[in-house]
């Protein structure tokens, strides 16, 4: 191995090094926010204002009015566990919910209608999915009670145990 090679190979090194050492700052500093919940606390009050005075109803005329009347509804709590779980959903897909609900995009019209909506359908899902919560637990403990007296009937110890109800 040549000199030139060895010196690109601790130059990509170092560069990995480097960046490893930016994603642990990183880290260690949402972990932080995760435990003081500033900044969550932060965005979530700026999620719920922002949904509340500045989501445009024409993206979804139902769905925004829906979501605001749930929203109000939620404790801090809950506005904190729902921006929380949209601001992930966001992160996936490499965009920052800060832009949206700071109108950072919002000179980019395409752009913000694209995001906004997709903020919206994706609140609309999360509220999907808590309104069938209790459908859900009781089809899960059906779906798991059935299995039981499936399983005791092949068994034959069904029989001995008693009658169901």
């Amino acid at each position: 191995m040549n000199k030139i090679q060895i010196r690109q190979q601790l130059s990509d090194a170092s560069e990995d090094v480097r960046s490893f050492a930016a994603d642990l700052r990183g880290w260690v500093h949402s972990g932080l926010s995760r435990v003081t919940g500033s900044e969550r606390r932060a965005l979530a009050e700026r999620f719920t204002l922002w949904l509340e005075q500045k989501a445009d109803p024409s993206l979804d005329r139902d769905g925004v009015e829906q979501l605001r009347l749930w929203v109000r509804n939620l404790d801090l709590q809950g506005r904190e566990a729902l921006t929380q779980q949209v601001a992930e959903f966001c992160e996936a897909f490499e965009i920052d919910l800060a832009w949206i609900v700071d109108e950072e995009v919002t000179e980019w019209a395409p752009l913000n209608v694209l995001l906004s909506t997709t903020v919206i359908r994706y609140c609309l899902a999360c509220k999907a999915a808590v309104d069938a919560d209790d459908q859900l637990r009781q089809f899960r403990h059906r779906r798991v009670w059935r299995r039981r007296l499936k399983s005791s009937t092949k068994s034959g110890s069904f029989a001995t145990s008693g009658s169901a109800s």
